[in-house]
Parts: structure tokens; sequence; C-alpha cells
């Protein structure tokens, strides 16, 4: 069953104990509740839309039949609808804030990372202290070579690269070894 949150507005202010949102869920694409939280702690909203009722009883069920989760406090907490649409949400804030901190710091920074929770960067400065703009560096021969290098070595340490402003084949041309004992 495929469950899914759409039209998601956080509520970043009214946030205190939970974040506080509103969305639109979807099951089998399907319209078929609104969910809202105040933030103020206690039980989320899901209200069925009109003649969805029988859908959204599926969903609690098939939510029931997750595997429960493990808190950082090592203990278990059993699934259920409610609890999936706040994970939902929280993976959205999650994702949102990647999008925003990436617009911004991907300008003059290699953007990296494991994961997109723990972002990374490094950049290339040029005439003193000032930070090379990617654009710039794209245009010129040695600039590219530079970000090459530079993809290849955070990639060989198991890092993602999450810019979208250096060209696929920039990020997947990585340089072949010196030596053929790295090539082993």
């Amino acid at each position: 069953m495929k469950i899914e949150l759409k039209n998601i507005k956080h509520f970043y202010a009214l946030s205190d104990e939970t974040n506080a949102f509103s969305a639109k869920l979807y099951v089998n694409d399907v319209l078929t509740a609104e969910c809202s939280d105040t933030g103020k702690g206690g039980c989320m909203d899901i209200h069925p839309v009109k003649e969805k009722e029988a859908l959204l009883a599926q969903a609690e069920i098939y939510a029931k039949s997750l595997p429960a989760i493990k808190t950082e406090f090592d203990f278990d907490l059993e699934m259920d609808l409610e609890l999936l649409v706040g994970n939902l949400v929280s993976a959205d804030l999650i994702e949102d804030d990647f999008r925003k901190t990436l617009k911004k710091l991907e300008v003059k920074n290699i953007v990296f990372g494991e994961s997109k929770k723990e972002l990374k960067y490094t950049w290339f400065t040029v005439g003193g202290n000032k930070k090379a703009n990617i654009t710039e560096m794209l245009s010129s021969p040695i600039g590219k070579k530079m970000l090459t290098e530079r993809i290849a070595q955070l990639k060989k340490e198991g890092h993602q690269i999450f810019n979208t402003n250096i060209p696929e084949e920039l990020l997947n041309n990585i340089p072949k070894p010196d030596n053929e004992s790295e090539k082993k």
C-alpha cells in the first residue's frame, strides 16, 4: 500500500512540542484524508474526505502491520497511521531544510556527505581567501579539472555529491588511478 503526503504546509512558528502542519493524505494515489497538527502536543487530526472512510480504515490497518520503530531511548514504538504521518512530515522537513541549505551553499562549495541530514562542504579559494564560484570554475579547463579531482577524492571516501549546479558528466568523470597497484 502506498501512503504519502502532498501539499504539506509547515507552520514553524506554531511548532512547540510537535511539528505544526497541514497536509493531504493519499493512499494508492487517491486523496483519502486531511491531516493536521497544531504543534502543541497531543493527537494529530486525520479526517477522511467524503466517501473515503473505508480506504482510510485500510490504511490504518496497513500502518499497524509495519515494523515498530526503535527510538533513541532504546525502546520500540508500535507503528500506526499517526506515527507514519508524523514520520512523513519529519522527512519532508529534512528534505525542505536540505533543499534550502543546498541552494545557498552550492554556489561556492562542493556540498557532500553520507546523507542529507549531515551536509559538509568544501571550497576553492582565489586571490587570497575569496571563495571561488562554482559556475566560474566550470568555465575554465583548470577549474573543471580541480573540481573533478576533488569530487573523485570525496567519492572515493564514500561521500555523495549533492550539487545540482555541477554537470552530471563532471560528477561521474572519475580520473583513472596513476599506477596499476591502485586499480586492484
